[in-house]
């Protein structure tokens, strides 16, 4: 599976991960992957259980905390975004919280990680959607987080997505669906870039969310009333990862209603 593989060192500056944290977060991310290809929330937790014996391990080192908020994004969309059958608003509450947290301990422990500004800005936004009434203090955190990410690395095509995401949940005033599209149609790009360098193993750091924007950017022409292009970009979301039950299922409702 495509979604998450991407490593170039071992280390951060001045900190070196232990063999026994790098097994741990690779089998996390292993378990991340299945838990996404099968939408399973079993699986989501029991990855998490992973990072947290990471983060037991390593409790000075940003990455097990990133992956953790990972977790929670996910869990956060499982439970709020997916399917009627599975919301549950208490939970989403929770695994907002919860990404909050750990992703605050992330930034805390390297404050140029691109990707936990980027988390923290679509968190907050997720804060906003589920309680409107915290925009007036959230929104302007919201604002802090992206401009954070943004001056980091504007080219990270993951910051690009999960950008976009934020403007996908976050109320209209904040940018709204145009602004998601902006952001997501600049991560594909970014992506494509991306899936062309090698795989080094292990697969501790990440390569993730290609085939997920693809499907919000087939949502999003979807709810402009392009059915053409939402069933490209379904299509392009499986060429990217075959396994994307999200693309599989929403691909067939789409075609679907057309017979």
């Amino acid at each position: 599976m495509i979604i998450f593989t991407f490593m170039l060192l071992l280390t951060v500056p001045g900190q070196e991960l232990p063999p026994s944290v790098v097994t741990l977060v690779s089998l996390g991310v292993a378990e991340l992957n299945a838990a996404y290809d099968q939408w399973d929330i079993t699986r989501f937790k029991a990855s998490q259980q992973f990072f947290e014996k990471a983060i037991a391990q390593a409790p000075n080192h940003y990455l097990p905390y990133y992956w953790k908020g990972v977790t929670h994004f996910f869990m956060t969309v499982y439970y709020r975004y997916a399917w009627s059958k599975d919301q549950d608003k208490k939970q989403a509450r929770y695994h907002i919280e919860a990404a909050l947290e750990v992703l605050k301990l992330a930034v805390d422990r390297r404050d140029d990680d691109v990707e936990s500004y980027a988390l923290l800005a679509t968190m907050t936004g997720m804060k906003i959607d589920i309680k409107p009434l915290t925009a007036l203090w959230s929104g302007p955190q919201v604002m802090k987080y992206k401009d954070k990410a943004q001056a980091i690395d504007r080219d990270n095509p993951r910051a690009n997505y999960l950008l976009g995401v934020s403007y996908y949940y976050g109320p209209n005033f904040m940018g709204g669906k145009d602004k998601s599209l902006q952001h997501l149609l600049r991560a594909e790009r970014l992506f494509e870039k991306e899936v062309s360098q090698p795989k080094p193993e292990p697969a501790i750091y990440p390569r993730w969310g290609q085939s997920t924007c693809l499907v919000f950017i087939a949502r999003l022409y979807s709810n402009q009333g392009d059915r053409k292009q939402a069933l490209v970009y379904y299509r392009k979301a499986l060429a990217a990862n075959p396994a994307d039950l999200l693309a599989k299922k929403e691909l067939a409702q789409m075609e679907g209603s057309n017979k």
